[in-house]
């Protein structure tokens, strides 16, 4: 299963189309028919592999995102910049989860 989804990766890079659509694209695919054709003992392993791969990706990122932090010289960063990125981003993400939060209050009480 992680074999096909590098080979259309490959494949994509090749013709120079987005990798990462295709990626998207097959594990729709993917969970439509081969979640079905595959034993238990298989979808386990499969899951297992995943999450593993997944969790080895995330640590690498955050451990190069880390050190290449150290590297950034201070009279580069515009400080103006990074607080407002700072402040447009928790504002959004203030929005989006008390957004969230509202629309869930107000179906469980058109429920009731």
């Amino acid at each position: 299963m992680i074999l096909f989804a590098y080979v259309s990766y490959l494949i994509a890079e090749y013709i120079e189309i987005s990798g990462l659509i295709v990626i998207f694209i097959c594990g729709i695919t993917m969970s439509h028919y081969a979640l079905y054709n595959v034993t238990d003992e298989c979808f386990d392993g499969s899951r297992i592999a995943v999450e593993t791969c997944s969790m080895i990706a995330e640590s690498f990122l955050y451990g190069y995102l880390g050190l290449t932090a150290l590297s950034i010289k201070p009279e580069v960063v515009d400080m103006n910049f990074l607080w407002a990125v700072l402040g447009i981003t928790t504002v959004a993400r203030l929005v989006s989860v008390y957004s969230s939060m509202f629309l869930l209050w107000l179906i469980n009480k058109c429920k009731t």
